[in-house]
Order: C-alpha cells, then sequence, then structure tokens
C-alpha cells in the first residue's frame, strides 16, 4: 500500500492515472448507450454487428502504425489528440440523435475515426509512463492502472444504464464527452520534458515502415507469442460477437429488459473480470509447466478489456 501512496504522490502520474481512469470510465458509459441505441433504433443484429466492425477493422489496423507514430510525437500530444477526436466523435453523434438525424451510416463513419483515435491512446500511455515513474515503482503505477481499468469497467456500464434509462441517450453521450474533456485536462496538466524518439525517428517514410518491418518480425520470430496472439485472435473473434451482438437482443427481447439489465450484466462481467483477476494473481505460476506460463498470463489479461479492446503491456510471468 505504502508503494501505491508513493506513486500516487507523483504529480505527473497522478493526473495521468486521473485521465487514464475517466477515459475508461467515459469508454464504458458510451458503450451501453451505443449498444441500446443502434439495437432500438434498428432492431437489427447486422447492423449492430456493422456498428463494432466500423471500430474493431480501423482500430486494429492503425494499431499497426501507432507504435511508431508514438515514437515521432509527443506522448502526451499524442493523449490529448485521441481524448480530443473521441469527445467531437460523441458531440456530434450526440448531435444527431438530439436532432433525429440518426443514420447507420452516419453511426459508422463516426465510430470509424473514433476507433482510429482510440487506437493511438494506449501506445502512448504505456510509454508515457515510463518518462514519468522511476523504475521500482513501474509495478505500482502498473497496479494503478488495473484498479483504473476496473473503475471503468465496473461501474461505467451501471451509469451509463441509468443515465439511459432516467436522463436519455443524449445526455448519456454528454456524460462521455465530460469524461473525456476532463481526462484531457488532466493530461494537460502534466509538466515534462519528453524523451527524444528514435534515432531513425526523423528519416522518413522508409524508417517508419522498417521500424513496424522490424517489430513484426520480432513478433513472429518469438513462437510462443504468435502462437498465443493467434489464439487470443480467435477466441476474441468467437466470444466477441456473441457477447457485443447477442447480449443486447438476449436481453430486449427475450427478458424483455431495457438499458438498465444490459447494463446491469455488463457490470457483472467487470465484476467477474476483477475477480478472475484476482483468482489468477494468486496462482504461483512456477507450479506449471515452463511454456504454459506465458499463454496463462495472457489469458489472464482477457478479463478486463479496454472497450472493446485492451491493449495493455504485457507483465513478465
Amino acid at each position: 500500500m505504502s508503494r501505491l501512496v508513493r506513486v500516487l504522490k507523483n504529480r505527473n502520474f497522478s493526473f495521468l492515472w486521473t485521465g487514464h481512469t475517466l477515459s475508461h470510465l467515459g469508454d464504458n458509459i458510451f458503450r451501453v448507450a451505443l449498444v441500446w441505441l443502434i439495437v432500438t433504433e434498428t432492431n437489427s443484429a447486422r447492423a449492430t454487428a456493422l456498428v463494432f466492425m466500423a471500430f474493431f477493422i480501423p482500430n486494429i489496423l492503425v494499431s499497426l502504425f501507432a507504435g511508431a507514430t508514438v515514437d515521432r510525437f509527443s506522448r502526451k500530444g499524442v493523449i490529448l489528440a485521441s481524448d480530443g477526436v473521441r469527445a467531437l466523435m460523441t458531440v456530434l453523434l450526440a448531435a444527431l440523435v438530439l436532432l433525429d438525424k440518426v443514420e447507420l451510416w452516419s453511426v459508422l463513419c463516426l465510430y470509424v475515426f473514433f476507433g482510429i483515435a482510440d487506437a493511438f491512446f494506449q501506445p502512448a500511455y504505456t510509454v508515457i509512463i515510463h518518462e514519468l515513474v522511476d523504475r521500482d515503482l513501474r509495478a505500482s503505477a502498473n497496479s494503478m492502472n488495473g484498479i483504473g481499468r476496473q473503475i471503468g469497467v465496473i461501474l461505467g456500464p451501471a451509469l451509463g444504464a441509468v443515465l439511459v434509462e432516467t436522463v436519455g441517450t443524449v445526455a448519456t453521450f454528454l456524460l462521455d464527452t465530460l469524461c473525456l474533456v476532463g481526462s484531457l485536462l488532466a493530461i494537460a496538466m502534466i509538466r515534462y520534458r519528453p524523451k527524444a524518439g528514435k534515432e531513425g525517428a526523423g528519416n522518413g517514410s522508409r524508417s517508419y515502415l522498417s521500424e513496424i518491418r522490424e517489430g513484426l518480425k520480432h513478433t513472429f520470430s518469438v513462437s510462443w507469442l504468435w502462437i498465443t496472439m493467434i489464439v487470443a485472435a480467435l477466441i476474441n473473434a468467437a466470444t466477441t460477437g456473441t457477447f457485443n451482438v447477442a447480449l443486447p437482443f438476449l436481453v430486449k427481447e427475450t427478458l424483455g429488459g431495457g438499458a438498465g439489465i444490459l447494463g446491469t450484466v455488463m457490470t457483472l462481467y467487470g465484476a467477474g473480470a476483477l475477480l478472475g483477476g484476482l483468482f489468477i494473481g494468486s496462482i504461483r505460476f512456477r507450479e506449471f509447466p515452463g511454456r504454459a506460463s506465458p499463454f496463462i498470463c495472457c489469458c489472464s489479461r482477457w478479463g478486463s478489456p479496454r472497450w472493446p479492446l485492451e491493449r495493455s503491456p504485457p507483465l513478465p510471468c
């Protein structure tokens, strides 16, 4: 506990953690409101799936370039830009709902930009921690990050559900915007001198692409790493669609419930992820075969995603 207090006494990290937590909270509030909006407006599982694809596909593709991009710009600036673009997209979506101009194509377009902006947040956040926190406190910083994520995963859906049912979708979207603006302000309060990027950062597109090729080459040279990534992708493909698309229709059509029931289920999911993480954290991994340990550690991180994907840095087992 004393180490957690010490890391929070770091002024820059405390602002960074506040922004990170508010961003997670806003994302999970937004999640409930958006899903329920699409389900009630279209009553179409295909349309709901298209909305998620509009986030996932650009987000995954841009993630290939996000790390190299973060090396070339201020990490703080990248985070501010990510929060700012997502806040703008949320305001535009709220305006469409308020004016009763919501159409599937407009939601898809806004969510594409939302996904692109989101792809840059976590890589920049991961790097900036190493610039703000001393090495001996980084484990404590990672613990605080986990706490921040769980605050968002557990409280966000509950707040979103209550707001959708009491004050409506527009107000819920605007609360997400306030969370993102709060994150923006907190990150803006950070004062630090950025470390210089890589030496090849200024050598043009060839250096930029070579960094990406180097990263991919390294990834696929470590067998357990690329195998784990493929297995994780297959499991996510099988489970994410079911949870994000089928669950709202189960709540609406089979259970006859509203956004409150959907938010409750999502909150319970987050609570289960927290309990699962505590259980996994109590296991002594050296009791397992050595080659199984990395896979188990990676699996243990699937329980608390930054919706829809969490790109948190792997911790050593």
